[in-house]
């Protein structure tokens, strides 16, 4: 059973729980008063259905927004787990180029040959500038925030600025920038 149909089923649930405490409170209202009127009762009613409905209506647009959330979470963590494991191969193949076994905590440190680090230091990327957030970053299938985040940093503004504004943490800015400086 997906999370909709937890969310319609606990819709359904809070609506049926409106109308029987509609019905019970008619039910007293009638014990303790001679005047009550049929045609009060009904827009009692209705007015009970239609507030049932409209929390119905938010409650609805409240799990698509927690479902476009959490989608755009997991593909933001695919991708993330997609560039571990570029760098992972990208490191297994340069330790195999040189046929020297990566280090563990309990190897001795011992320097390496000048060409072994001269072949590090030319695969390692230069940091990229501010702005060399590629284009491609700013395809229309990004969340407006952020874009928001990319056009700011590129115009110049720090990541505490930046998340300053925006309301949001730093880590969660400093992570968007470097997933669309990645792409």
């Amino acid at each position: 059973m997906d999370i909709i149909q937890i969310l319609l089923i606990i819709t359904a649930a809070v609506g049926l729980f409106l109308m029987i405490l509609t019905v019970l409170r008619l039910k007293d209202s009638r014990q303790g008063s001679d005047y009550f009127e049929t045609g009060n009762s009904i827009k009692a009613i209705n007015s009970s259905l239609d507030e049932a409905e409209r929390a119905a209506n938010d409650l609805s647009k409240f799990a698509e927004s927690v479902m476009n959330d959490i989608d755009s979470k997991h593909k933001e963590l695919l991708f993330i787990y997609n560039l571990i494991d570029e760098k992972k191969t990208e490191t297994a193949s340069l330790y195999s180029a040189k046929n020297t076994p990566p280090r563990t905590n309990n190897a001795k440190q011992t320097s390496l040959p000048q060409d072994s680090l001269q072949t590090v230091k030319n695969n390692i990327p230069a940091q990229p500038k501010k702005s060399d957030i590629p284009a491609q970053s700013k395809k229309s299938d990004i969340h407006p925030k952020h874009k928001e985040i990319i056009t700011e940093y590129n115009n110049g503004r720090s990541v505490a600025e930046i998340a300053k504004s925006l309301n949001m943490g730093q880590g969660e800015v400093k992570l968007i920038i470097e997933l669309a400086k990645a792409r």
